[in-house]
């Protein structure tokens, strides 16, 4: 076997030759060497050199298993360590005890045996046993190093001492937080032992790299530490520092090691640094140092420190994602990092390292989620995805496996919860059938569910990191294909309480960049709970987390982000129908932009898309005013749009259109408007074509839609004015509803742009109601035609449709006025002033809008309405006097009525008074009715009233009871002060004597007649018999003030005497809402 005669020399050669060999860390070699050297002395009947080369071969063969390329190479390394422990021990238990002193027998007995056990350890899965295994190899091991030095025998007492720092350094973290500093710091203790012990005895061992282990130990126990955040980076540079002083040269494997040292390092104090651009530094550092350290480690095999070493890699580069912010650079990070990912299982996987497999694998799943998300085609992302699922599963079986380890589980859980969520948006961009949108249900209630998980388990440790943030994300996206309101309503809650749970630790710890991307978070969540419930403080709370957030980024001075938050402010404000602050946000944003674009040139697009919106919000603010201005600020938009935002170009320019519309609808071109809405319309849809189906754009699309829609009803309202004009209420009435039908398919919550869809919705509600009303002359039914428009005075926000229904509410009760007048018995004057006051006001109100149309069709009604009631006075009244009195003046009203209607476009009523016209004509030969014409007498008195005089008029003192101020049909609030201007007019002959003003309070009023007392319960005013000649105005302030909510009928009565002490009263109906 030997060739040559085995001697002494030759046995000493070869075991020189092992240690030399183990020295430069050449592990298979020094085996080999140990192995000949125990034969050979074996044959020289030398056995406590035969046990010291087996003691020594089974050191060597435990430090080869961990370069060994598989796993059954490892267990091959790890049972011949066993093996040769196993013959040291035999030999020395056959030893006669006067060759060896007992205590030093017994201890290389027991730590053969002992060192067998803890060979036996690195294959243990079961991590309860590998526990209670580790305390015992612990003791043992002690015992014999302290018999080892006691009795000099160092270099024992070295290796003894090293594997105790090994096992340490390698199982401190299956213990409790609070044990694990202590065991690191016996690591420290032990590998310094070992390598003076190792110095003493004049057998050095480089290829342990002593320094570094000790740095290695001395990082984990400082990250372990409970100190704050700053002592531990202090610490952790103070290591770096001594590290940078001079070294020795190197062996490659040290030389490696100390590289992952300073990758670790690195790592570390980036994570707990709070300044962006030195984190972002340290990072990149940290991947520098674990490459470099690499291209060492590789060479000699060490596969826990390669796994470790690509571990950090991946892991600095994860971290960097989330501090840069271009998309490219962050693609290459995450790609490069799910590479070194697998490198990192793959080597861990050699050393069967139960806890480090499921480490990788944890992370696995998060960051192909994050990976996906760049990568470009349905295909390829699925691929990826796939391999995704299968590093899950294989991941989830840890989970029996260390049910007890809650930090893997708090990863696990929180990488699950992201991969999981990705996959749900794996079908963005397409039309989803009800089976996949409860397949995408399914996954985010899953994924949610394991962030739940993550946050338990995170909270059960105190982990730095708890996974609120997925978390509060997880429940964002479930709540976007909840199946009802009050489902979505509620997992936004739990959302909004994880996010506010982050942002107080993020905060307490200075960590303004995870404060910011959750508060961020935080807002998204807040704005949806507002859409959901329309409740004013979760608008106020989004603008305030979203406010926050922009601070935050500020501060770490990603300017790109922080302007994304103004975006989002403009949003909010733009849906809250504050469009100058919106454009205040939006000019804000777009600065920032540019701001950011010096470094990234792709930002400009978003510069100019800010820049567009600011545009379209001053024109939205300016449309409730001035639709040229309005129209002029879209059109300046439009160009600013970047290719990217093509929708949003086309959908502003159907804006436009409906702009267009809206500034001729109810107008003299009603045809024009209706085309111009149906133009309008098509572009809304065309504009959807430009956006991909998909949940992301599905509010978008939604809004562009119900843009369509309400063209589309607008074009049936216009239709429906057409055909009333013409008097084709029925038509009309048909268009109407198909407006309606078309509106209330728009959810009012949803579409929160510049118009009030449900004011509209009411609005139109209320013409289809007066069209019923002049159907048949229903009187009711024009009073609640009266109270829509008036509703709608209320709801709308355009000052210009609130001036058009107020107008309409006052055209409807003066139309119920007219009716009454003209089904009136006798001459009417209450029903006839109640009639002229509502249509002046009407007209009052079309003028302020600039509906020219509707305000000559008012003067048409007005002359109509002295028609009818010189008609009616004319039937009353058949005498010679009264045909010179009244047949001119009817003539002369339906006339200006004929001629009112023919411009303002009604022709069917232009006909009907044509018609009235011809009956007085033929009800007198022509002659006759020449000679009345023009012998017309008035009385104009009073603010918008024109009176005719009643005969009683024209011969005794007739009083009548005004407001100057409009009060009829007014709508007030509790607790306001209402002033009433009483006007007392005496449009008779002769002179009146006051009496009183009764019912000057109503039912839960209070009233102030005076300004120097209070208010009261007084409820009439005397007068003091004061007289009131012909033609004069007495004037009477009071103030009332309204204690309840309802409809209350205001009617105060004017008591008089005329100039027979006759008494006479005049008596005021002047409905009031009170809200």
């Amino acid at each position: 076997m030997f060739g040559k005669k085995p001697t002494v020399e030759r046995a000493e050669k070869t075991f020189a030759a092992a240690y030399e060999l183990e020295k430069r860390g050449n592990y298979i070699g020094a085996v080999e060497n140990y192995v000949e050297a125990s034969e050979l002395y074996s044959i020289l009947k030398d056995k406590l050199m035969e046990a010291e080369s087996y003691f020594f071969a089974g050191h060597c063969s435990l430090l080869q298993s961990g370069r060994e390329d598989t796993v059954d190479a490892f267990k091959i390394s790890l049972e011949r360590a066993r093996d040769f422990w196993e013959s040291t021990r035999k030999i020395f238990i056959k030893l006669e005890l006067e060759e060896i002193k007992p205590d030093i027998r017994g201890a290389i007995i027991d730590s053969s045996l002992i060192l067998s056990e803890l060979a036996s350890l690195f294959e243990e899965q079961d991590l309860s046993k590998r526990k209670n295994k580790f305390l015992d190899i612990v003791e043992g091991l002690e015992k014999c190093s302290e018999i080892y030095q006691k009795y000099e025998q160092l270099e024992k007492a070295g290796i003894v001492e090293f594997w105790l720092g090994m096992l340490k350094l390698r199982n401190y973290h299956h213990f409790d937080v609070e044990e694990r500093e202590k065991i690191l710091s016996g690591a420290i203790i032990n590998f310094g032992n070992s390598e003076k012990f190792l110095q003493k005895a004049h057998r050095e061992r480089p290829a342990l790299c002593f320094p570094c282990l000790i740095n290695t130990s001395k990082i984990f126990m400082v990250l372990e530490s409970s100190e704050s955040d700053e002592a531990k980076r202090r610490a952790l540079a103070d290591i770096r520092e001594e590290m940078a002083r001079p070294q020795p040269e190197e062996l490659s494997i040290c030389e490696g090691w100390r590289g992952y040292n300073l990758a670790l390092i690195d790592f570390n104090q980036a994570i707990l640094v709070k300044n962006i651009s030195s984190k972002v530094g340290l990072l990149k550092t940290a991947q520098k140092q674990a490459e470099q350290a690499l291209s060492s480690l590789l060479k000699s095999k060490e596969q826990n420190l390669i796994a470790d070493t690509y571990f950090i890699h991946a892991m600095a580069g994860k971290e960097l994602v989330e501090v840069v912010t271009d998309r490219s650079e962050q693609e290459t990070l995450l790609k490069s990092a799910y590479e070194s990912l697998k490198q990192s299982l793959n080597h861990y996987r050699v050393l069967d390292e139960t806890r480090n497999v499921a480490r990788v694998l944890a992370e696995m799943p998060g960051v192909i989620a994050d990976y996906a998300e760049f990568i470009q085609g349905e295909v390829p992302k699925r691929e990826v995805l796939r391999e995704g699922a299968s590093f899950g599963r294989e991941a989830l079986e840890y989970v029996k496996k260390l049910p007890s380890d809650f930090r893997f589980l708090g990863k696990l859980y929180e990488s699950m919860a992201k991969y999981v969520l990705m996959t749900s948006q794996i079908d963005e961009g397409k039309e989803l059938s009800s089976e996949e949108l409860e397949k995408i249900r399914d996954l985010r209630s899953r994924a949610f569910r394991y962030a739940e998980r993550a946050v338990e388990y995170g909270v059960k440790i105190n982990e730095r990191d708890i996974a609120y943030g997925i978390a509060s994300k997880a429940g964002y996206f479930l709540s976007k294909v909840g199946l009802s309101d009050k489902e979505k309503i509620e997992t936004l809650r739990k959302a909004q309480s994880l996010a506010e749970n982050a942002i107080e630790i993020y905060k307490l710890r200075e960590d303004d960049l995870r404060t910011a991307n959750t508060a961020y978070s935080l807002g998204l969540i807040e704005e949806d709970l507002w859409q959901l419930t329309e409740k004013e403080e979760f608008y106020r709370k989004a603008k305030s987390s979203f406010a926050d957030a922009s601070k935050y980024y500020t501060k770490v001075n990603l300017i790109e982000l922080c302007a994304l938050c103004l975006r989002k402010l403009a949003e909010l404000d733009d849906r809250k129908g504050n469009y100058k602050m919106a454009s205040d946000y939006y000019l804000e944003a777009s600065k920032k932009y540019e701001q950011a674009a010096e470094n990234h040139p792709s930002l400009r697009d978003n510069a100019k898309f800010a820049s567009a919106m600011y545009n379209i919000e001053l024109a939205k603010d300016s449309e409730r005013k001035d639709w040229v201005t309005a129209k002029g600020y879209y059109e300046k938009a439009l160009p600013l749009f970047p290719k990217m935002y093509e929708h949003e170009a086309n959908f502003y320019a159907a804006k436009i259109r409906l702009l267009e519309a809206d500034s001729v609808s109810m107008a003299e071109e009603g045809e024009k408007a209706a085309q111009l809405y149906s133009s309008a319309a098509k572009m809304f849809r065309q504009s959807v074509s430009f956006l991909k189906p998909g949940l992301e754009t599905a509010s978008r699309i939604s809004v562009a839609r119900m843009f369509a829609d309400f063209a589309e009803a607008r074009e049936e309202m216009e239709r429906g004015l057409i055909f009333s004009k013409e008097g084709k209420h029925e038509a009309a009435i048909v268009h109407y509803k198909a407006a309606m039908e078309k509106i209330e398919k728009i959810p009012a919550k949803v579409f929160m742009d510049s118009i009030e869809i449900s004011a509209m919705n009411k609005f139109i509600e209320a013409l289809l109601e007066l069209e019923k009303a002049q159907i048949d002359n229903n009187l009711k039914t024009y009073q609640s035609a009266a109270q829509l428009f008036q509703e709608c005075s209320i709801l709308f926000t355009y000052e210009k449709m609130r001036n058009i229904s107020k107008a309409y509410s006052d055209l409807c009760y003066g139309l119920e006025s007219l009716v009454r007048c003209m089904e009136a018995e006798k001459d009417s004057m209450q029903e006839y002033i109640n009639a002229t006051t509502y249509f002046e006001r009407s007209q009052k109100f079309f003028q302020e809008t600039g509906l020219n149309s509707y305000v000559e069709y008012l003067e048409g009604m007005k002359s109509y309405l002295d028609g009818v009631r010189y008609s009616t006075k004319l039937r009353l009244e058949m005498t010679d006097e009264a045909k010179t009195s009244y047949y001119p003046m009817v003539e002369k009203s339906f006339r200006k009525a004929v001629e009112s209607f023919q411009k303002s476009g009604h022709i069917y009523l232009k006909q009907k008074a044509a018609s009235e016209l011809d009956k007085i004509k033929r009800k007198l030969n022509l002659s006759e009715y020449l000679s009345l014409v023009g012998k017309t007498k008035t009385l104009e008195e009073g603010e918008g009233y024109t009176f005719l005089i009643p005969r009683e008029a024209s011969e005794n003192a007739f009083v009548i009871l005004r407001t100057a101020n409009p009060i009829a049909h007014g709508v007030f609030h509790v607790n306001e002060e209402i002033p009433i201007n009483f006007e007392i007019t005496n449009i008779g002959v002769k002179t009146a004597t006051l009496e009183r003003i009764e019912n000057i309070k109503p039912p839960d009023f209070k009233v102030k007649v005076e300004e120097t007392k209070d208010y009261g319960e007084t409820n009439s005013i005397s007068l003091e018999g004061k007289p009131l000649g012909k033609g004069k105005t007495e004037k009477i302030t009071i103030k009332i003030k309204p204690t309840k909510t309802g409809m209350v009928n205001y009617q105060p009565i004017l008591f008089y005497l005329d100039e027979n002490n006759s008494k006479k009263f005049f008596k005021l109906d002047l409905p009031i809402l009170i809200i």
